[in-house]
């Protein structure tokens, strides 16, 4: 019975350039500790060795590691990386292949092509061209987008904005699915705040101020310049905590130091399972230049704390029907405007039986694309 049970199971590889823990990592890791019990064999191939890898082992799921995937491009590493993923789907011959990133969507689309791979999937966590980058690189992301296009056999877009941006490349590839939050569980207000002040005791004497909050990798996507420039430019009496690490934590912190904000702004780097804290804030700030459908603010929306945002991807589908206020990006004067608002607002405008982004409905829709042919 085992024997066949095995035969019936079908095999899918889920393919991610980096491995340190963010939104793509999470999509690909709730889909995988949800999927061994529905008929599907999971492998995660991966670069690096981050957070990710560790909570997959601990699944008992199998990991492969490609040493040359990274994030950064080497025409020789990235001749490497195909050959190798070549190798590998026709030893293994999955039945699907599950891309997540762009980087890896071109090389994973063409070496599944290339080994006869019946289903390739590639979700965009935002598509790559949306980024702040000079025209001709543009150009060059959306030739490689397009080929990843052509070559997958499905294309799992997480916001209706992005579904439209490559509608004309494809329309019958291309199935929007919103992300959903598995299981979310927030400690209370007062419990959060006493975790982050134990992350930094400075932050005692300062609980009853209206703390602002971000959680997320510190990366150039994320606007946070345009965020400190707004803190700077706000009077109230505010603090601003942001949660995360990345490269570019010393760029923030000489922007902590030039606009003399070590009183009011403070970094708590990485804290794992992070969103659970997400009640310690006031309003929870987002200032990014390009997004695809973060998770922090579906945990924002979740735990019923104001967003303020940029109006990037599929932002304003989240915060549309939430106590929210949205802006153009690259604009800390809107953003401090908003922060004003939010914080002498009673905000208590909030849908009943808020359904909108279930888990449950993003893994049904999932599953119906991986029984396609």
């Amino acid at each position: 019975m085992h024997t066949q049970d095995k035969k019936t199971k079908k095999k899918i590889f889920y393919v991610i350039t980096k491995s340190n823990w963010g939104g793509a990592q999470k999509y690909v890791f709730d889909l995988i500790s949800s999927l061994p019990t529905k008929n599907f064999d999971c492998i995660l191939v991966h670069g690096g060795n981050g957070e990710l890898v560790e909570k997959v082992k601990d699944l008992g799921i199998k990991t492969i590691q490609i040493q040359d995937l990274e994030r950064d491009v080497s025409i020789i590493k990235e001749f490497r990386v195909l050959f190798f993923l070549i190798k590998i789907f026709l030893k293994e011959k999955p039945d699907i292949v599950h891309l997540n990133s762009s980087k890896i969507g071109g090389l994973g689309s063409f070496a599944g092509r290339m080994a006869g791979v019946k289903n390739i999937i590639f979700t965009a966590h935002g598509w790559a061209f949306n980024e702040d980058r000079r025209t001709i690189y543009i150009s060059i992301i959306k030739l490689i987008t397009r080929f990843t296009v052509f070559l997958s056999h499905h294309i799992i877009t997480l916001s209706d904005f992005e579904r439209s941006q490559v509608s004309t490349w494809s329309r019958n590839k291309i199935t929007r699915i919103y992300l959903g939050i598995k299981n979310p569980t927030f400690k209370e207000r007062s419990q959060a705040k006493s975790i982050l002040i134990q992350k930094n005791p400075i932050l005692a004497p300062l609980k009853d101020k209206e703390w602002i909050g971000t959680i997320g990798e510190l990366h150039k996507n994320k606007g946070y310049s345009y965020a400190l420039e707004a803190i700077k430019n706000n009077i109230d009496d505010i603090v601003y905590i942001i949660i995360g690490e990345g490269e570019e934590l010393n760029n923030i912190k000489n922007l902590i130091k030039k606009y003399s904000l070590q009183k009011k702004v403070f970094l708590l780097g990485a804290i794992p399972n992070a969103g659970e804290l997400v009640k310690a804030f006031d309003i929870f700030l987002l200032s990014s230049v390009k997004e695809g459908l973060p998770y922090v603010l579906l945990e924002a929306r979740a735990a019923r704390v104001p967003i303020i945002s940029t109006n990037v991807g599929g932002i304003p589908e989240i915060t549309k029907s939430i106590p929210s206020l949205t802006v153009k990006p690259k604009d800390p004067i809107a953003l401090s405007k908003s922060i004003k608002v939010l914080i002498n607002e009673e905000n208590n405008n909030w849908p009943e039986n808020d359904t909108a982004f279930s888990f449950e409905t993003m893994l049904e829709q999932t599953i119906e694309l991986y029984s396609k042919d």
